[in-house]
């Protein structure tokens, strides 16, 4: 489901029909419910049934659990042909793009947490000024960069 699929449930979605009308989704839950993946602290996941069933699955992850477990049966029976795995790994690496740690900082930084970059003297250390410490660090190998808050209203 999409965000917008999601969003667009809200007034009718009931992840109790995933449970009573799709077996693997029920099996699932009852392995989870009935401790199967932590036999010596049985509840230890119970809190998962109750977010998914209990509490509503505000996410809608039981719309999405058939699904993924078809996807995950493909990607299942592809790994089992070495060659066919092998190709699609390079291709899919091969079209992933160019990734840089500190490009997606400053996109997070700008786009979710609505912060700016502001220059920091590497003398400051301790002694910096109010706004430098209430503000973000963010060190990048050898560089620093500080993000502050955008409204300029600095907590004292």
């Amino acid at each position: 489901m999409t965000a917008q699929q999601v969003a667009d449930s809200r007034g009718w979605y009931s992840p109790w029909w995933h449970y009573h009308n799709e077996a693997q989704t029920r099996q699932a839950l009852d392995l989870i419910a009935g401790g199967h993946f932590s036999p010596d602290e049985p509840d230890l996941f119970r809190p998962i049934w109750d977010t998914l069933l209990t509490a509503g699955d505000s996410y809608g992850h039981l719309g999405d659990f058939t699904d993924y477990a078809r996807a995950q049966g493909d990607v299942a029976a592809l790994y089992s042909q070495p060659d066919a795995w092998t190709r699609k790994a390079i291709l899919n690496v091969g079209a992933s793009g160019k990734f840089s740690s500190g490009r997606a900082i400053a996109e997070y930084a700008a786009q979710i947490w609505n912060v700016r970059p502001c220059p920091v003297s590497r003398s400051a250390g301790m002694h910096a000024t109010r706004e430098a410490r209430c503000a973000a660090r963010v060190v990048l190998g050898s560089r620093s960069h500080r993000y502050s808050i955008t409204d300029d209203k600095v907590p004292t």
